[in-house]
C-alpha cells in the first residue's frame, strides 16, 4: 500500500517518478500531509510509512547513492494509543 499511495501522490503533485537523490525534506513534509488528508491515515499509519521511506534513504546512503537523510529534520514518534484494551 505504500508504494500506491506514492504513486497516487506523485499523480498528483504531477511528477511521473522521483529519483532518490531528489527527496528532500519537504517532499517528504509534503507526502506526510497527504497521508493525512487524503488518505485519511492516522499519525501513526503516516509515521510508518515514513519509518519504511528511512530505512531505504538509509540503504541508499550505505550503498553511496546519496550522502545524507533528508529525514534528520523530521521527527518519526508515534502516539500512543487510547484505546481501552478489553481482555478476556
Amino acid at each position: 500500500t505504500n508504494f500506491t499511495h506514492c504513486k497516487n501522490f506523485l499523480k498528483k503533485s504531477k511528477q511521473e517518478g522521483i529519483a532518490i537523490g531528489d527527496v528532500k525534506t519537504k517532499f517528504l513534509n509534503d507526502y506526510q500531509i497527504y497521508l493525512k488528508t487524503v488518505v485519511k491515515a492516522s499519525h501513526n499509519y503516516s509515521i510508518r510509512i515514513l519509518r519504511n521511506i528511512k530505512q531505504t534513504i538509509e540503504f541508499a546512503i550505505i550503498n553511496e547513492y546519496i550522502e545524507s537523510s533528508p529525514l534528520t529534520a523530521i521527527k518519526l514518534k508515534s502516539k500512543e494509543n487510547k484505546r481501552k484494551r478489553i481482555y478476556l
